[in-house]
């Protein structure tokens, strides 16, 4: 009886078998509906018609990679630092020519992985050149204050403890006199038709939002402050000041206006516009009361 069954037995596990062949074929060949052989020949014609290619794709990573180790090697950053970013360049680098030579054997999805990564590093260096170049200029300014404060800090090093503890206590007094803002949002936005876009390209940019608030504070007395904002621009120039250098930026803002402080929590929000176009790089936002500094943050335009 055993044996007679073996036949059937043998059978169904072959129908069995080739069931789950056939679902495992359909399942790598066809999505939605449609084939991915169609899939892929309909995104090799795009990609074609925006000219992206494995052997510009290829140039292109070649000459970012060049501008990225440059601009590591001649960075101030610590050795742990640059070690790091380097390893972390070198991994993407891997990864992107794997993804360029499948593209180059006929892979269109592995042409189109690699175009988005290549343009992700491009953006990557962008913003390493900034973080970068905002170091130099702090450092240098830093430099600056040392090389004037010296001669004063040699004449009362006595002292030094007395004034320092009574620097501490002046701050802390001022910290309790002053508006302290939270939840800082700066949005810059493309308008489309009837709705706002958040953009960080640099040439769609119709506008900056910004928004805070302004916390209680109950050493503050009631009644009209002046609130300010000021854009510095990627070389330091105050936006909407007419200041296309950076000369007495510290005197100039972007806008301001009165508001009337009633003593409790108070929503801020500006709004700012300019003609000229946005430069690509790190832009900052100030804002202030009353001409005193309260805080600041920043934004990355590519």
């Amino acid at each position: 009886m055993t044996m007679k069954r073996l036949p059937w037995i043998l059978l169904g596990l072959s129908l069995i078998g080739n069931i789950l062949l056939g679902y495992t074929w359909f399942r790598d060949n066809f999505s939605g509906g449609k084939s991915l052989r169609i899939e892929n020949e309909e995104l090799a014609a795009l990609l074609s018609a925006a000219n992206i290619r494995a052997d510009s794709l290829q140039i292109k990573l070649d000459e970012t990679l060049l501008e990225y180790e440059a601009l590591l090697s001649q960075s101030e950053l610590l050795k742990s630092e640059r070690d790091a970013a380097y390893e972390d360049l070198e991994a993407k680098k891997i990864q992107i020519r794997q993804l360029i030579y499948k593209a180059s054997q006929g892979d269109p999805q592995a042409l189109l992985a690699a175009n988005n990564r290549v343009r992700e590093l491009e953006s990557e260096l962008e913003a390493a050149r900034g973080r970068i170049d905002l170091l130099v200029r702090e450092k240098d300014a830093a430099s600056e204050k040392y090389s004037e404060t010296q001669q004063m800090l040699a004449d009362v090093e006595e002292a030094r403890d007395i004034i320092l503890e009574e620097h501490n206590t002046l701050r802390e007094k001022v910290a309790r006199t002053k508006f302290q803002v939270s939840e800082l949002k700066i949005e810059p936005l493309q308008e489309k038709r009837d709705n706002e876009v958040l953009t960080y390209k640099a040439g769609k940019i119709d506008k900056i939002k910004i928004t805070f608030v302004l916390e209680k504070n109950e050493l503050l007395e009631p009644g009209e402050k002046e609130i300010s904002v000021r854009i510095l621009g990627t070389n330091g120039e105050v936006l909407g000041a007419g200041n296309d250098v950076l000369l007495d930026s510290d005197k100039l803002v972007s806008m301001k206006e009165k508001i009337k402080y009633g003593g409790e929590p108070q929503d801020v929000h500006f709004t700012f516009k300019q003609e000229e176009a946005y430069k690509k790089g790190i832009h900052t936002i100030e804002i202030l009361s009353d001409g005193e500094f309260l805080t600041r943050g920043s934004f990355i335009l590519n």
